[in-house]
């Protein structure tokens, strides 16, 4: 009897080590699901985050660039450049954002570009060494880069 009762609570013993291995195991598929889907929502946090940063910076420059219009408008010139390089911070911000296309960020270096020659061309003129800058063609190239930066813009919206 003794060895029947003991024979009994081995396999009793033996039925809950394997019923606890199992329990262990799915456990452990549970959790490594769970913290697949952790990082996939620490990645889409970071990519979220990195669009709204780009937008804020699109907003940014075009505000600045409207503001540019207004100071070029009333002849302020020193205040145009201010402005000017406050789209140009804005710009470097986007530049290094690796949602921006490589194809997109021809319209930024091409607007940064831009920016550093006019404001070069008002220290210039400033200085006695150069003419103004036309006023009519520098709010041109603004109105093109408004469509440039829509396109960059819609780009991450569509992406959303």
């Amino acid at each position: 009897m003794y060895e029947a009762a003991t024979l009994l609570l081995t396999l009793l013993g033996f039925g809950a080590t394997l019923y606890g291995v199992h329990l262990t195991f799915r456990q452990a598929k549970q959790a490594a699901v769970a913290a697949e889907e952790a990082s996939d929502a620490v990645e889409q946090f970071k990519v979220r985050s990195k669009r709204q940063e780009a937008s804020r910076d699109i907003a940014s420059i075009v505000n600045g660039l409207e503001e540019t219009v207004r100071h070029l408008e009333g002849d302020s010139w020193r205040n145009a450049v201010a402005s000017y390089e406050l789209v140009r911070r804005s710009l470097i911000r986007l530049q290094v954002n690796d949602l921006i296309a490589d194809g997109q960020k021809g319209v930024i270096d091409g607007l940064s570009s831009h920016i550093v020659a006019f404001c070069e061309a008002v220290d210039l003129s400033e200085a006695d060494e150069g003419p103004v800058p036309d006023k009519s063609q520098i709010s041109r190239y603004i109105r093109e880069c408004y469509v440039g930066l829509a396109k960059i813009d819609a780009d991450l919206i569509r992406e959303l």
